[in-house]
C-alpha cells in the first residue's frame, strides 16, 4: 500500500470548510472513490496548532494514483484550484510504502 502524506496549514477563517473538503467523506475522498485502487483518506488536526493538519491518502500503489490523476485530470485540477484558497501552506511530505 502507498500512503501519500501531506501537511496543510488552513487559513484560520477557513478551517471548518477545509475539514469538509479534506476529511474522509470530503470532496477529495469522493473524487478518489472513482478509482477501485483508492483505499481511504485520514485527516489529523494538530493539538497545538488548530490550523495545521496532517493528511494521509491511501492507494494500492503510486502507479494507481498517477493513473487516476491522468484519467481524471480536469476534475483533479479543478478541485485543487477550488481548494487552494482554503490554505496558507500545502506540502507533500512524501510517498510512503509498507515494508512488508
Amino acid at each position: 500500500m502507498l500512503r501519500i502524506v501531506w501537511e496543510f496549514v488552513a487559513r484560520p477563517e477557513c478551517a471548518a470548510e477545509f475539514e469538509r473538503h479534506y476529511d474522509a467523506q470530503g470532496t477529495w475522498a469522493q473524487l478518489f472513490r472513482r478509482s477501485p485502487h483508492y483505499r481511504e483518506t485520514v485527516l489529523y488536526r494538530d493539538r497545538t496548532n488548530a490550523n495545521r493538519y496532517l493528511l494521509i491518502d491511501v492507494w494500492e500503489s503510486l502507479d494507481a494514483f498517477e493513473a487516476f490523476k491522468r484519467s481524471n485530470k480536469t476534475d483533479y485540477e479543478a478541485t485543487d484550484k477550488a481548494c487552494a484558497a482554503l490554505t496558507l501552506r500545502e506540502m507533500r511530505l512524501g510517498y510512503f510504502e509498507d515494508l512488508a
